[in-house]
């Protein structure tokens, strides 16, 4: 029902441990900075003026959203294969369906999870929807605003048994590969859980995404997470050089450069701080600023579970 096409349940207590683990490799200082325009007065034209705020973004247990927390619901909804295979083309230029399509399917997302959080609370329950339950998730750049990227509640899902991680932090699943979003919704309730799938190795001998990132970001470096008594190999990402093309649009390849974005800035080398990714954003093209669309090079090139393959 509401357009939603996956569907799984985790014991809450199995995401405290994989919290716990994910505090010893991701430096959580980094999740909540935010660059943001502070020329409010030119906000949709103008030139950017970065400002830098801290928002209270920090690797979480189910418990801390909900007291007594028993389950987490994870819910998904798939792009269209064709949607993504056509976007970006050299001579369509298409990529603001795409866009569109992404915003669309976090909003269904949220309308269905509303729907079960209603029924839930008629039936007793408490619940609270959350679209970066684990805290490591980031952003996707888009003309309505900032959208949950493609690893936000990727570890939750694979904790709920719809897929597995890809090498470029992705969830990945049978039905579709990388190409669905999820959001999730913390119970009080005791539901039948879904056990963790074996994961298959789908990455191996396969380089697509590192070789498609503008960016450089997918190094293969990666710390082994324990969900549930599986194995998860997980992509350890430079967050602010992979948010320097999706969240920030400041690599025209990414997608900025197909609606003719005027961003140009060089990408540093090695490491990018947060002061770099700062300074950078106030070379945003005035005009385009807050009209940007991003289609994700790693998403886009994956073959895990396409149907042309």
């Amino acid at each position: 029902a509401n357009l939603v096409t996956l569907f799984g349940v985790t014991p809450a207590a199995r995401l405290d441990p994989v919290a716990d683990q994910l505090k010893r490799v991701v430096d959580e200082k980094q999740l909540g900075k935010r660059v943001i325009d502070t020329n409010h007065h030119l906000y949709y034209h103008g030139p950017y003026v970065p400002g830098v705020i801290e928002e209270d973004i920090r690797i979480r247990r189910p418990s801390d959203y909900v007291a007594g927390a028993k389950s987490v619901i994870v819910l998904g909804m798939h792009y269209p294969d064709e949607l993504v295979r056509n976007a970006g083309l050299e001579k369509s230029q298409q990529v603001g369906c795409y866009n569109f399509h992404q915003y669309q399917t976090t909003f269904e997302l949220r309308f269905a999870a509303l729907e079960l959080a209603v029924r839930l609370h008629r039936m007793g329950y408490a619940s609270m929807i959350v679209e970066n339950l684990l805290g490591v998730g980031s952003y996707t750049d888009s003309p309505r605003g900032a959208l949950p990227d493609m690893r936000c509640n990727a570890l939750e899902a694979v904790a709920a048994g719809l897929g597995e991680i890809g090498a470029s932090g992705a969830l990945l699943t049978a039905e579709h590969g990388p190409r669905q979003r999820v959001i999730c919704l913390v119970t009080d309730a005791a539901l039948d859980a879904d056990a963790p799938r074996p994961p298959t190795d789908v990455c191996a001998g396969c380089t697509a995404c590192s070789d498609a990132c503008p960016m450089s970001a997918i190094s293969g470096k990666h710390a082994t997470l324990d969900i549930g008594g599986v194995a998860v190999r997980y992509p350890l990402i430079p967050r602010f050089r992979c948010d320097w093309s999706k969240r920030y649009s400041l690599n025209g390849a990414e997608g900025p450069a197909l609606i003719g974005n005027n961003t140009r800035v060089d990408v540093p080398a090695g490491d990018i701080t947060f002061e770099q990714l700062t300074r950078a954003c106030a070379a945003k093209d005035p005009i385009m600023k807050c009209r940007t669309c991003i289609l994700e090079s790693c998403l886009r090139h994956c073959p895990a579970g396409s149907r042309q393959g």
